[in-house]
């Protein structure tokens, strides 16, 4: 959900948020993957001596193969090695900010003309229930037209964020009913 402060810099008409809790990430109720895969990767040299390497060697430390296949994906080659295609520390600042922020005030009273979709995964560990509850709440609630709209959905799968590509996503909301419109749209999540 980090990504929704970045809102306000693109203007988009739609907003999907793929299994990320809008409010502060209670610590407790996560079995800290997503820490353990970020300090791991923290630990490693910057410069991977191939995508098999990494893959194996994730897979030594206890991750699953889906998983470490996943990371491996975001290895670019750099002459006789492969580097991260993305900043790590920049990352490891993001997840920080998804875990400390709050967005439930834009899902409470969307921009006018904007459709926010929050996709939680029916398995996911992340979940409050009392969250889940709210979101409810919030996206049968009858809206008098002067904002946006919300809609809370839940997705058949275990999680979104590893184990899912991009294009399964777009395929899977597509047949849940939400389709991209005319312009931009955004897609976050961890």
């Amino acid at each position: 959900m980090f990504l929704c402060s970045l809102y306000f810099l693109c203007d988009p008409e739609q907003l999907w948020v793929l299994d990320s809790v809008p409010g502060e990430v209670i610590r407790e109720s996560s079995d800290g993957e997503v820490e353990k895969v970020l300090q791991t990767l923290q630990s490693l040299p910057s410069s991977i001596p191939s995508r098999k390497w990494l893959v194996d060697h994730m897979i030594e430390l206890g991750f699953s193969k889906s998983l470490s296949e996943w990371i491996g994906t975001n290895l670019k080659k750099q002459g006789d090695h492969e580097t991260w295609a993305f900043n790590l520390d920049g990352v490891v600042q993001m997840f920080k900010s998804y875990q400390e922020k709050s967005y439930w005030h834009l899902l409470e009273q969307p921009p006018k003309d904007m459709e926010i979709a929050v996709v939680r995964a029916e398995n996911s560990d992340r979940w409050d229930p009392d969250v889940i509850q709210r979101l409810g709440s919030l996206a049968n609630r009858e809206g008098d037209g002067s904002e946006g709209r919300f809609s809370f959905m839940f997705s058949p799968s275990q999680a979104i964020g590893f184990t899912w590509t991009i294009q399964k996503v777009f395929l899977r909301l597509w047949h849940l009913g939400f389709h991209p419109y005319d312009k931009f749209f955004t897609i976050v999540g961890f």
